[in-house]
This record gives structure tokens, sequence and C-alpha cells, in this order.
């Protein structure tokens, strides 16, 4: 601990600098921007839950994706080493039989200052089963989709962007899903007064506070 001053005790500046913490920040669908795989007209439509707009998103068929299109700002206090978590929120529009997969694939490349862009982008993928929930219908889920931070079409940088662009794949069910949200989990660095440990638990879980350090 450091010095007393002015009645107050100061903590040392090597306890302060340490220690990471999972985050994530998001959007509602009035960001995203719905499109076509080939720039055709088929694209998702607006569906509203009580005062929540959504978009429907069925499973690809006959080579008509349908896709939504949205970005996010790199933080500034991300920590320049890890992975990002794409996490998609949506709900079932009918209900299904428990065990049935939603399929999503997320097509995504990230914006610095100074990059030449190339037109390409890296593939990711995420899968969400149903349990006995499943049946019931609006019931909201959420599927996370690991965001690699470095790729052979380019790097993530805090304060760049990364940009997405989302669509249903064909597995397990051909139920719709409505597209409520999404958000974009990372670690980053905070101020912890010299506790830093190990975080454990699902992606929720990481971000409550008795489970942020080991």
């Amino acid at each position: 601990m450091g010095k007393l001053s002015v009645g107050v005790s100061l903590p040392d500046l090597d306890e302060l600098l340490s220690g990471t913490f999972y985050n994530d920040y998001g959007i509602l669908t009035g960001p995203m921007t719905p499109a076509d795989a080939g720039g055709g007209t088929t694209v998702p439509s607006t569906v509203y839950r009580g005062c929540f707009p959504t978009y429907s998103m069925p499973t690809d068929h006959a080579g008509t994706a349908e896709y939504v299109t949205f970005g996010f700002e790199i933080p500034l206090n991300w920590d320049m080493t890890s992975d990002f978590v794409l996490e998609l929120w949506f709900a079932q529009a009918s209900g299904e039989t428990s065990g049935e997969k939603y399929a999503w694939q997320a097509q995504y490349g990230f914006m610095n200052y100074g990059d030449v862009s190339a037109g390409t982008f890296v593939v990711a993928s995420g899968t969400t089963t149903l349990g006995a929930d499943g049946t019931v219908q609006y019931y909201e889920h959420w599927c996370p989709i690991t965001i690699a931070h470095e790729t052979a079409n380019g790097t993530a940088a805090p304060g760049g962007f990364v940009s997405f662009k989302v669509h249903r794949r064909i597995l397990g069910t051909t139920g719709e899903a409505l597209l409520m949200g999404a958000k974009l989990g990372y670690w980053g660095t905070q101020y912890v007064g010299g506790r830093a440990g190990t975080i454990t638990g699902t992606v929720p879980g990481k971000k409550l506070a008795a489970n942020r350090f080991a």
C-alpha cells in the first residue's frame, strides 16, 4: 500500500496497472443494414416483437442467403492479444423440437488507419442447440462466434473497426430466427487494485463482479 496523503491511502501504481476483465457492448437491429447475397431483392424483413424490431432470418436456400451487415469500433482498452466474441441474440419465430440447431455464419474484416482495403473477408461460424425451452415460441437465445483478432486479411487495432455480414446456415433446423441484436465481447484492461486472475465460467457470467477474479 502506498503513502498516506491528505487522509487518503493511495495504492502504488504497480498495484493499479494490472488485471484484465471481460466486457461486451452491443447494438439492436436499428444500425443493421439488410442485404441479399447477390445484391438482389431478397433481404431480411422486419418483424416486431412488442416494441422490439427484429430481422427475420430464414436458413439459406437456393443461393438466396439473406444477410444483415453492421460494425463495431474496437475498444481502446482491448488487451491487443485476445480474440473477440460476436454474440448474436435472437428469438425463435415458432416453437421447435428440443435438440434442433440454429447455425450462423459471420463474414468479417478489420479496418484501421492507413489500411488498403482488399475487399476480402474471413469466415467464422457458431451454433446454438435448443434445449427444452426450444419448444416455446419467441424464446430468446444467444449464439457466440469466436472472432480471431489476427487474420491473413487484417489485424484488429484499438480504435479501429470490425465489420460483419451475418446470415443463417442450413444445419439441423429450418426454423425462422428473429435477430434481435448483436454484441462484441472482448478482454480489456482496467485498474483493479492489484487483483489479477484467471476468469472462468460462461461468457455472460464473466461479466459478474463475483466471477471476474480468481
